[in-house]
């Protein structure tokens, strides 16, 4: 599936993605304890945040920014 995001260069979506990925599985992991429900939720919260993206554009979160 190739998100779409108007103003938000598919690049910059695949870097946030990468670069968060792994940070939020980990944490979830330790609150969970379960990697398969921590990979899941982080999966859904980043669909969630892409379809927000579409309107808002990337946030100016200085986590999010290079």
């Amino acid at each position: 599936m190739t998100l779409r995001v108007p103003d938000v260069p598919t690049s910059e979506i695949g870097r946030v993605f990468r670069e968060e990925y792994g940070r939020a599985v980990a944490v979830l992991v330790r609150v969970f304890g379960d990697i398969d429900i921590a990979e899941e939720a982080v999966q859904d919260a980043f669909t969630t945040a892409v379809q927000r993206w579409r309107s808002s554009g990337l946030p100016a979160s200085r986590f999010l920014m290079s």
